[in-house]
């Protein structure tokens, strides 16, 4: 059962381990010079400063729900040069922190890995779950704007899982019509749209809203994405409404008629779905 929450806004932060915590718990895994596939937790990267790594024979890193610093992540990725597979997984405090300020530490941090990476996902949460809008900060939709910039320097990217609102645009109803071919890179085969945060936030995406944008502007825009095979909607399950399970069947009718499978995933919004094809 899911019930909404409202906290006390005088309440404990939750946003430091707890005293047993060991740092260092996870330190050994980037150390191993000929480790090619590392799926991974981090609370924060102070304990992998301190020694040199050595990750140039990773191809693939899955950071699950990560609460590292956004400074911190290109650290790890600009030691990554051999990176073919990414899901950047970042948890935020529901209390206190604002996705994507630190937008220039992501962009540098895409860019290093931009000519290697072939399978990219994105996952973003809030830590706790609370079902509550928090405030909006006014600044949130160009912090989008910028790290979604970088999708389009991607010189070899196949399949791409976003947050609907960094893949295409963080206003459901833009003032201009989404140029695909100005932000998404032509070699796309899958691309995969999600709703991350919905519980805690100003997102006013939903089933119907994203059902209609492939039709309205997917669908009418294959130019700007020649190769696309597979096109993937994912949904947090308790959000899942089946009232629109019509207009679904009709968009996957009319994918099939042009020779594009579409899927409708409910789940937990873990890792990329990619990683159910990496051995």
């Amino acid at each position: 059962m899911y019930e909404e929450f409202v906290p006390e806004w005088n309440d404990p932060i939750p946003d430091s381990p707890p005293a047993s915590f060991n740092h260092d718990q996870f330190a050994g895994w980037f150390h191993l010079p000929a480790l090619k596939h590392l799926e991974i937790w981090l609370w924060d990267t102070a304990r992998l400063k301190e020694r040199p790594q050595d990750l140039n024979n990773l191809q693939t890193l899955v950071l699950a729900r990560s609460t590292i610093p956004e400074e911190d992540v290109p650290f790890i990725l600009n030691r990554t040069t051999s990176l073919q597979n990414l899901h950047l997984g970042l948890a935020y405090s529901y209390y206190c922190g604002y996705v994507f300020e630190k937008s220039d530490c992501i962009v540098r941090a895409l860019d290093s890995v931009s000519n290697t990476v072939e399978r990219l996902s994105v996952g973003l949460d809030h830590y706790p779950v609370v079902f509550n809008e928090r405030d909006f900060n006014g600044t949130e939709v160009t912090r989008y704007e910028h790290v979604q910039e970088a999708l389009k320097k991607f010189t070899c990217l196949k399949t791409v899982e976003l947050p609907i609102c960094l893949s295409v645009s963080y206003d459901v109803y833009p003032d201009n019509d989404v140029d695909l071919s100005t932000i998404w890179p032509d070699t796309l085969c899958e691309v995969g749209l999600r709703i991350d945060m919905k519980a805690g936030h100003e997102n006013e995406w939903d089933e119907l809203r994203m059902v209609d944008w492939v039709y309205d502007v997917l669908l009418k825009q294959r130019d700007a994405v020649p190769h696309l095979q597979w096109i993937i909607i994912r949904f947090w399950e308790p959000f899942y409404d089946d009232l629109w399970q019509e207009d679904e069947k009709r968009l996957q009718a009319k994918c099939e008629e042009i020779g594009i499978p579409l899927e409708f995933v409910n789940d937990d919004l873990s890792w990329g779905l990619w990683t159910r094809t990496i051995p």
